[in-house]
Formats: C-alpha cells, structure tokens, sequence
C-alpha cells in the first residue's frame, strides 16, 4: 500500500462526506499480467472536480471515472474488469502502456465512508487489519470448499481496438450476482487479538471469511479469492492493511532532516531522538510524528518499539553511536542503520563485545552499516534517498538492485500467482 497517496484519498473521502457530496470509490481487488499498481490502490471520483488516486498511471483513469459516475447515480456497487491483454499492436494503439488486465470494485458513498473510517484508524492508530468484502455470493449445489484462486482468470477474449477511444468493457457488472442477504460490499473486520467485526448473515461464510483474513494479517497478502462454502460460490477481496513504516532517527543534525522530510512524505511515522534539546525542534522536523529527548542508551525504551520500526542512528558521535546501537541490539526493529562506514561499525560492536554486549546472528542481520543503497550519493539529500530507499526496500523483502536484472514480474503478487 502507498501510504501518502492512501492518506490523501481518505482525506478527500472525510471532506466530500463532511460536505454531503456524492462519491465513488474505486479498488484494484486483482490483477494479471503487467499493470502498474497492486490490489488495494485506490481512485476516489467525486461528483465534480478532479479524482484523488491513482489506478494504472493514467491508462483507465477516465473510464473509471466514468464508472464511478454511474454508481453515484444508481447506488449500486459495480465490478469491472479491464482486459489490456490484447496483441501489442492494440494495445498501443490505445497508447496504454500496461499488458495485463485490472479488475476494479467501484463502491457508492456510504460504503467509500465506511472503508475510509477503517482504513484511517488501522494508520492513524497504527493498529494492524484484514478486511475481507464480498465481491459476489451466489448459490450453488455443491457445499464442498474448493481450493480458493488468489489470481484473476484471463478472460475468454480480449477487447476489440475502438475506433478512436477505449469502449466499455464488455465485462462490467453493472450490478455484481449476490446472494439475497448476502450483499455485495459487505465488509467483515479482524484485527490481532481480537473478534472479528461485522457478518454476512451466513454463520458459515463469516468463519471462512474471518480464517482467510486471519491468514491474510499473518503474510501481510492483499488478493482476491474465489471459494465455495455451504452451497454458497464465493468471490471476496482481502485485503490486509499494515500500520505503516515507523522510522526511529537517532541524532537531530542537519542531514537528519532530509531523511525525516522524505520518510514523511511517504506517510511513514518519523520520530527524531536526541539528548540535546535544542535540536529537537519543530520548525526544523515539521513532518515528524514525535520528538523524544533522550539520552542515548534509553533511545529504545523512550521512543518505543516493535517489529515494525526501523532505527536509523546519525548522530556522528561515537560514544552517542554507541549507546543508541547498544540500546537497539537488545530490541527487536526490523533493522538499524548506521551512518559511517563498515569499518566505524564493526569498531563499535567490537567495544560493545568488551562490555559483554555481543550480538547475535539474527540481531547482527538486521545491522546496515553504512546504512543506504549504493546509488553514489553525496550531500544530505542524496544520502537520505538512498537510505530511506533502503528502508523500503527492507519493507518490502527485496534486494534493492536494478529492475532489469530481476528475473520474473516486478511485483510479488505475480510470482505468487505463476508459480
């Protein structure tokens, strides 16, 4: 999930509800082939003005809009598939630049407000959620569960080339097959720890539902999944929302803050700590979340952690580094940066090794010292790209290399589904 351009929708869904204004919100719940976002991004069409979001990079932009205009007028939630898979001499003659296909639930206000309230609290609170959506329910003779697929099936034919715009896809549901009782847009909620939230009147259906979503907050997986349960063929998006990046930055200097600036941007939480209380202002760091004077060694227990912090230490003084790396090593972040080279790193855990500090294998993985890709930076705008790039990177499992040496798709989602 793009943190900053979610955040952005939900801002835009609070205001046009706040107003009373129609809306529509649309979500990739699945994708094959090449296409540009993931399950889960997000388009908001309001009754008039520009749309908030982003689905293909411009590609379907308008005929989304266009069917979110039909939802306002009716009411009535719709699931579209845009099949872009045709040969390459059709596609590009629409000048679209991704070969796959995008299937779209395109939602009324009532339910755009609902998921946005969600959504906001799972970020604003940071408290981690699955959100399974019946996309379509119908009955069906068989009660046996089938194995769920977690791809979109390449449609029997491809979309003809229009004479000079993209027509409507054949495959629009102006009105998507349910269930009486079981309507489409319903919601069930589960978060760790917790009872789930919300049913589909089907006791049987909210087991499965719930399981899956269960299943989706341990691998952090957003996909749609076809399933049959109880004489009931099931279609259901889950999506698995993760509170975003908490990025902990150990010294308040002056390259400090672009790295702050850019995390910021991404809608990651920033907390800046220092024991020197006239760094830690405000003016100086207006996108971070927290400021935490505290003295080195007690970085970690006053700023707080978890598996979903990642600390980065900067404060360009040894004995400081020191301390905030001593502090980190007894916690469980997902990494810690260390400005300087690997030589100043290794020093310092040799030191800590002397004060019967060693860390282990698991703990000395997640050590990124000098922290940041190699991408040659100089100055503190450049040094802070290649570390925040870094961070991402380790977020998202990969290696951080070139595009165009990875072998198979781009995205993950698709490696899944092909292997």
């Amino acid at each position: 999930m793009n943190m900053s351009e979610t955040i952005d929708v939900l801002e835009a869904v609070s205001d046009l509800k706040d107003q009373g204004r129609p809306m529509a919100l649309a979500t990739i719940v699945s994708v094959s082939g090449s296409t540009y976002r993931r399950p889960g991004a997000r388009l908001l069409v309001p009754d008039e003005g520009a749309s908030v979001g982003n689905l293909s990079g411009g590609c379907l932009e308008g005929e989304v809009e266009d069917v979110g205009r039909g939802v306002m007028a009716s009411g009535e939630s719709r699931l579209t598939l845009y099949d872009l898979t045709a040969d390459d001499e059709v596609i590009w003659g629409w000048g679209l630049g991704c070969n796959g296909a995008i299937e779209v639930f395109v939602e009324p206000a009532e339910r755009a407000a609902e998921i946005a309230d969600t959504l906001r609290d799972a970020i604003e609170n940071e408290r981690a959620v699955a959100i399974a959506t019946v996309l379509t329910c119908t009955s069906t003779p068989s009660s046996t569960l089938s194995t769920p697929s977690s791809t979109l099936s390449k449609p029997s034919s491809t979309l003809s080339k229009p004479s000079s715009t993209l027509s409507k896809p054949s495959s629009t549901l102006s009105s998507p097959s349910s269930t009486p009782g079981v309507p489409v847009g319903t919601r069930l909620l589960v978060r760790p720890g917790e009872g789930r939230r919300g049913s589909t009147g089907v006791s049987a259906l909210d087991d499965e539902l719930e399981l899956r979503a269960r299943d989706a907050l341990a691998s952090g997986r957003t996909e749609a999944l076809s399933f049959m349960v109880s004489g009931y063929q099931v279609r259901a998006f889950i999506e698995s929302v993760l509170p975003p990046p908490r990025l902990l930055v150990c010294g308040a200097g002056h390259d400090a803050i672009p790295v702050v600036k850019l995390a910021s941007e991404l809608g990651w939480r920033t907390v800046v700590v220092d024991d020197r209380s006239d760094f830690l202002d405000r003016a100086r760091f207006p996108g971070a979340g927290e400021l935490v004077e505290a003295q080195p060694g007690e970085a970690a227990a006053k700023a707080g952690f978890d598996r979903r912090c990642f600390a980065l230490v900067m404060s360009h003084n040894y004995l400081r580094d020191r301390d905030y790396l001593k502090s980190f090593l007894g916690s469980d972040v997902a990494y810690i940066g260390m400005l300087g080279p690997q030589a100043r790193t290794e020093r310092l855990l040799a030191d800590l090794a002397t004060e019967g500090i060693v860390a282990s294998s698991e703990r000395l993985s997640v050590i990124h010292g000098p922290a940041g890709l190699d991408l040659g930076s100089e100055g503190p705008e450049e040094i802070a790209v290649a570390i925040v790039a870094e961070v991402l990177a380790v977020t998202r499992a990969r290696e951080g290399g070139f595009l165009r040496d990875r072998s198979g798709t781009m995205h993950d989602h698709l490696e899944r589904a092909e292997s």
